[in-house]
Formats: C-alpha cells, sequence, structure tokens
C-alpha cells in the first residue's frame, strides 16, 4: 500500500497547471481597468502576480516562450 506521502507527492507531479486564486485575477483586472489613473504601474501590477503561482508561472511560460525569444535584443 503507498504512502500518503507518495500519493501526494505523485498527485503533485501530475499536474500539468496551477490554478489561479480568484482574488489576485480580481485585483490585477482592477489595477488594468484604472487606465487613466496615474497611480497603475507595472510594479504595482508585478507585485500584486508574485504573490499568486499559477499567474507567475503562466506570466513566465509566455515571456520564456519561442514568440518572444529575442525580440527585444538590441
Amino acid at each position: 500500500m503507498p504512502l500518503i506521502r507518495d500519493k501526494i507527492v505523485e498527485r503533485l507531479n501530475s499536474l500539468t497547471h496551477l490554478p489561479s486564486l480568484p482574488g489576485t485575477v480580481l485585483e490585477v483586472e482592477q489595477e488594468l481597468d484604472r487606465k487613466d489613473d496615474l497611480s497603475v504601474s507595472a510594479v504595482r501590477i508585478g507585485r500584486l502576480i508574485e504573490k499568486d503561482m499559477g499567474i507567475s508561472a503562466k506570466v513566465l511560460k509566455i515571456a520564456n516562450s519561442v514568440f518572444y525569444a529575442g525580440r527585444y535584443a538590441g
């Protein structure tokens, strides 16, 4: 009989994505909706995103994709 730890590790290894926390998604959307407000910044949005591992993983996956490779290289 497999140990509970083994079952947990097996389950974690089978995950293909991390779900985003609804609160974080809502906060980011609200921040992005403040288009005319000068207090909106990439730093603030980055701080919101870094609190959520699911969104952070998705952003890194996109940023590291072939589509963006070398796009901003001088």
